[in-house]
């Protein structure tokens, strides 16, 4: 979903180990994300600039910045990498496409078993693929396509929690399941 190299993955705590690549993880990627264009937008305060530094880097834009001798995208562009020059006029695209796409006899159509149709819980046990899906009803290559962030089929324990997306009709089965482990129901 978000674009993060290893090294700023970690500065915005997001977890990638032999089990789990965060980055993968919508609720966790798009956390950081958010934190990260934050910050972007506290140090350039104009959103092009934002979206070049979030492609390039900070850094590169602030060269860019002093090359070009201006604070302007559109002006400093060419002082940038290609891909950076090409990304942010792409997601302007991209973020008008998606806000006025009935303006142009547009209708979207979203993939069955997508995350649009899914469900997420928080998973602080570990469990098994395959447990979720004797619990659920989910076949294990559902949930690995609803669960990407994943390496091994298994959700690793963490005391912060790590999310499970499932689909819609399956979560209630889940969380009976959850709750009755809780309970003492399972030993």
């Amino acid at each position: 979903l978000w674009q993060f190299i290893p090294s700023t993955a970690r500065e915005y705590r997001l977890r990638m180990n032999e089990y789990v690549d965060e980055r993968f993880d919508p609720y966790r990627s798009t956390e950081a994300a958010v934190k990260m264009l934050s910050a972007l937008h506290k140090q350039f305060k104009d959103w092009s600039l934002v979206l070049a530094a979030y492609n390039c880097g900070p850094g590169r834009v602030r060269s860019a910045m002093r090359e070009a001798g201006c604070s302007n995208f559109w002006e400093l562009r060419p002082y940038l990498p290609q891909e950076t020059q090409n990304y942010v006029p792409r997601f302007i695209a991209a973020a008008y496409v998606a806000n006025f796409y009935n303006h142009h006899g547009l209708q979207p159509r979203f993939p069955l078993n997508s995350a649009e149709q899914g469900r997420a819980a928080k998973i602080y046990n570990s469990m098994t693929f395959g447990e979720i899906s004797y619990v659920t009803g989910v076949d294990e290559r559902t949930i690995r396509k609803f669960n990407p962030s994943y390496k091994r089929s298994i959700i690793p324990e963490s005391q912060r929690g790590n999310f499970l997306l499932l689909p819609a009709h399956a979560m209630s089965k889940l969380r009976e399941h959850l709750l009755a482990l809780k309970a003492g129901e399972y030993i």
